[in-house]
């Protein structure tokens, strides 16, 4: 039987893939094997938007992978992202964000101590609002930080130098899956003629058949008692290639359009 405090972590719906795939990989850290693939075959099916739940338990099966070689492995890819990303990147670069990335976290904390990131504008990424996370710890690492409500972050585009977010999937043609409201900022990004860039690692790559849309509770819309309003809240979106300027990855810069 899975624990109720990892079952908790498993349904936070505030949580991107690679945050919650470290979680859960510390608390298995003592587990026996047979119990680490459970958690991790429950919270993959719990989560479908999020390959990198399978392709992490694949490697736990195949290459009896432990915890603590696979955190170590995490923490480095997102060294490896941030040395591909500089590239694309000048002193100073203020940077557009949206939702809540641990990749994007500590690329960006990476970055800034290098002085490559000046500023950055982030909304509170509605109804979970983990974007305010995000906003708080950046600005304990000194990170100059911009934060508003989701409608008017496309306002932002325009006073910043790039577009830059994380994804919970990678699909075979570079489209990529991220929280409702990346379209609309791959949007805007391409009408200000701004560069909209993606990171991930190479855990984040799926086949579109294996990813499943789920919504998340209509009370966390709406909540009052007019009946015959349709409430709809999806959590995840898929955002086309042709909005993509590049994607980021551990291997290097794919340069999408």
């Amino acid at each position: 039987m899975i624990p109720e405090d990892i079952l908790k972590i498993i349904h936070n719906k505030t949580l991107g893939s690679k945050e919650l795939t470290l979680k859960l990989l510390k608390l298995t850290t003592n587990m026996n094997r047979d119990t680490i693939i459970e958690i991790f075959e429950y919270a993959a099916i719990a989560n479908p938007t999020m390959p990198m739940l399978k392709n992490i338990l694949e490697e736990i099966r195949t290459e009896q992978a432990d915890p603590k070689q696979l955190i170590t492995k995490l923490v480095n890819l997102n060294i490896q992202i941030a040395n591909n990303l500089k590239k694309l990147l000048t002193q100073e670069t203020s940077i557009v964000t949206f939702s809540r990335s641990q990749t994007v976290l500590e690329v960006i904390k990476h970055l800034h101590k290098e002085g490559y990131i000046k500023t950055i504008y982030v909304s509170e990424a509605r109804p979970t609002q983990e974007g305010i996370k995000l906003a708080e710890e950046l600005t304990k690492e000194g990170v100059e930080v911009t934060l508003c409500i989701d409608i008017y972050l496309p306002e932002q585009i325009q006073k910043a130098d790039k577009v830059i977010i994380g994804c919970d999937a990678i699909l075979p043609d570079n489209s990529i899956i991220n929280k409702v409201g990346s379209k609309t900022l791959a949007i805007v990004a391409k009408h200000y003629k701004k560069d909209f860039i993606v990171i991930g690692d190479e855990y984040k790559y799926t086949e579109p058949t294996k990813v499943e849309f789920k919504h998340g509770p209509v009370n966390e819309i709406y909540t009052g008692d007019i009946g015959n309003i349709r409430v709809i809240n999806p959590y995840f979106e898929t955002v086309p290639k042709d909005l993509i300027t590049y994607i980021i990855t551990n291997k290097g810069i794919i340069k999408v359009k």
